[in-house]
């Protein structure tokens, strides 16, 4: 039997304390979702993030899906949750011109500490 396949966006910033905690970012404190906390807690499932970059002008793009890890995501809250921002920490770091900053979670504040 395959696994299910769930497709969430990282950057929503969540409504309440119940569904998110607040921990570090870029060395800043942003609200960051448990829900794939909640999810791996009750699906085997394996998890993956993906970025896309752009490689040039022309419009030349690279897809790059990397898994994560399972057991650190069905962790508890804090653990999961600082997991997860670290993971995409990394990601913009690679191509910071390239991160969306207008999501209210990450700030251009952000940005402009890099």
């Amino acid at each position: 039997m395959k696994k299910p396949a769930i497709q969430i966006l990282l950057d929503q910033k969540p409504q309440t304390t119940k569904s998110g905690v607040n921990l570090l970012f870029f060395g800043h404190s942003a609200s960051t979702t448990t829900l794939i906390r909640s999810i791996c807690n009750k699906i085997d499932c394996d998890v993956f993030i993906g970025t896309m970059y752009r490689r040039d002008a022309a419009g030349t793009f690279s897809l790059c899906i990397e898994s994560l890890d399972h057991n650190t995501l069905a962790a508890s809250k804090v653990d999961s949750a600082q997991y997860l921002n670290d993971q995409i920490e990394i990601k913009i770091r690679s191509h910071p011109d390239q991160y969306q900053w207008g999501y209210k979670r990450f700030t251009r504040a952000v940005y402009d500490t890099l």
